[in-house]
This record gives C-alpha cells, sequence and structure tokens, in this order.
C-alpha cells in the first residue's frame, strides 16, 4: 500500500463515516462531533493486520525477494497508519477544544512526526555508517 493509497482510503472512509452520521442525526449542518468521529475512524480504517502476515510467512518458511519485499510493505503501511492516526488524533483534539482548528496546532503535529523521524532514524543511520565503516576498515 502506498502512501497514495493509504491517503485515499483514509478519505474515503472519512467522507462516508461524515455522511452517515448527518444523515441519522438531526442537525442541519455537520457538527464538531461528527468530524471528530470521522477522522478517528478513517485514521483507524488505514491499519493493517501485521500479524497474521507475519505468522504465514514464519509457518511457509517463505525466504527470498516477495518475502522481504512484502515484510516491507507492512512495515510502511503500519507506519503510515500511525502518522495518520497521530495527526487525526492532534486534529480531533483541536476540534473539540474551544480554541478550534488552528494552522499553529496542525503544524505543531508535523513538527511532532518530523522530530520523531529524526530521533528514530539516527541510530540507525549511526549504525549502517559504523557497519559499513567497519567491514571496509576493520574498526568503527
Amino acid at each position: 500500500m502506498t502512501t497514495f493509497q493509504a491517503l485515499i482510503g483514509f478519505t474515503l472512509v472519512m467522507l462516508v463515516i461524515l455522511q452517515v452520521t448527518w444523515l441519522f442525526s438531526d442537525a442541519e449542518t455537520i457538527t464538531r462531533h461528527q468530524l471528530i468521529l470521522s477522522l478517528l475512524l478513517g485514521a483507524i480504517s488505514v491499519a493493517t493486520a501485521p500479524a497474521s502476515t507475519l505468522h504465514v510467512v514464519r509457518e511457509l518458511g517463505a525466504r527470498g525477494p516477495l518475502t522481504s519485499t512484502l515484510m516491507a510493505v507492512v512495515a510502511a503501511t503500519d507506519a503510515i497508519a500511525i502518522m495518520l492516526f497521530g495527526i487525526a488524533v492532534s486534529t480531533a483534539h483541536n476540534l473539540a477544544g474551544t480554541d478550534g482548528l488552528s494552522i499553529a496546532s496542525i503544524l505543531f503535529c508535523f513538527y511532532e512526526i518530523g522530530g520523531s523521524l529524526i530521533v528514530a532514524s539516527s541510530p540507525v543511520f549511526l549504525s549502517t555508517r559504523c557497519w559499513t565503516n567497519s567491514i571496509i576498515t576493520e574498526k568503527c
């Protein structure tokens, strides 16, 4: 699943939930609560179940490029789902508050995700660089 597919799935589920909640409510317009519910359910819908995929791969003892690609796609899909859920929760929190939604709060959400990516990728980058140097020069 690519990022585009995840965003399309998120958008479609969000719009369907928003439409259904609006149809069954007495309100003439879409309320904050309906928007919050649709945001959260849309973000949850993007998540996959990697345990079943991992179980089948381990049970069959599958190895090779297809298995490696499959596991990478499952990991990437879950990473996208986590980021979308973080953005949705932050947006829902801002919508539920008295201040409403602001550009600064949305930018702060992206700041948190970017900072998390930097913190998570730094040890990987350093260990890969050290491992590559130790192969070439026999020391880190």
